[in-house]
């Protein structure tokens, strides 16, 4: 199981941010993890951020982070901070930087509202981190009401297709849903006829009924696969539910996460292209724009060419 013992929180000093630390800590604290505060200071930093002052300091930017620490004593979870006193004007390589140099399991990072998924999602401070790095971010929106309710992990959804991809998910799925005593629901999406791509979509043009009793194979398939593997998790001691759906992978999970409503959403993703045992980067930030739960994204490299067949 993978260990998640280290959780790094940027705080750009206003309560947009802060935003994430109640799912920080309500994980934190029943996985027995530390959490790091920090703030890096950046170099043309502007005057406010989400409408509040920006912290122009070194000495605001400290008095800031003591602060929050202090606020959260009360979580009963290890709390370090610090602040990045060398301005910076890539942001993003900092936090990848802090996040190696401090063996941060996971990067906690607050959406920016209205406007702001995209600008997160693509080419900004989020997608950049997990395109540089390889520590998991987890992304939370702000709350819908103030102040932010406290967390807690009763339910965790992770949509698997297969492959290493999958081990790597249900991995971050087990060790959180073990020490939160969630309920695990794990969901593939089997394409239909209308929907599939590929050598299947150019056959299903000609033999519909064909492609529709392949689909239908590989949902019972998948189906008998994914009991399986929630056989060996239950085995174990979890609680685990599993479905199928059938459509768009992308849609289908927005509606699963719109109907089943879990604690926690874990996506993994290469970050860029393809959807080859998991989600593309653009794939996976049009759930997150769907979905007001929190999602955990863990970058999975690509398998490298085979040498002898060039592929």
């Amino acid at each position: 199981m993978n260990p998640l013992k280290q959780f790094l929180v940027p705080l750009d000093g206003s309560p947009m941010a802060e935003a994430a630390l109640p799912v920080a800590y309500g994980l934190a604290r029943p996985l027995g993890a530390k959490v790091t505060l920090l703030y890096v200071m950046e170099t043309s930093a502007p005057r406010t951020v989400h409408g509040e002052r920006h912290l122009q300091t070194i000495e605001e930017a400290e008095t800031y982070l003591a602060e929050v620490a202090n606020r959260w004593r009360s979580a009963g979870v290890p709390t370090d901070w610090h602040v990045h006193p060398n301005a910076q004007g890539d942001v993003a390589r900092s936090l990848v930087e802090h996040a190696e140099e401090l063996s941060s399991d996971v990067i906690v990072l607050t959406t920016h509202g209205s406007g702001g998924l995209r600008d997160l999602l693509f080419g900004s401070i989020a997608q950049q981190v997990l395109r540089r790095g390889k520590t998991p971010t987890l992304i939370v929106r702000p709350p819908e009401q103030e102040p932010a309710p406290a967390y807690q992990c009763t339910s965790v959804l992770l949509p698997i297709v297969g492959g290493h991809e999958a081990e790597r998910g249900l991995a971050f799925a087990e060790t959180i849903t073990r020490a939160t005593k969630a309920q695990l629901r794990l969901l593939s999406v089997v394409p239909t006829v209308s929907t599939t791509t590929g050598d299947l979509a150019a056959s299903a043009t000609f033999s519909p009924t064909a492609a529709k009793a392949v689909l239908d194979v590989e949902s019972e398939e998948t189906a008998r696969w994914l009991e399986a593997e929630a056989g060996a998790l239950r085995a174990r001691g979890l609680d685990v539910v599993t479905g199928i759906r059938r459509g768009w992978a992308v849609e289908e999970i927005i509606a699963e996460a719109t109907a089943e409503r879990p604690s926690l959403l874990i996506l993994t993703t290469h970050g860029r292209v393809g959807l080859e045992g998991t989600l593309s980067g653009s794939k996976a930030s049009r759930i997150i724009a769907g979905i007001r739960q929190p999602t955990l994204l863990i970058k999975v490299e690509r398998d490298p060419p085979n040498k002898e067949t060039g592929s």
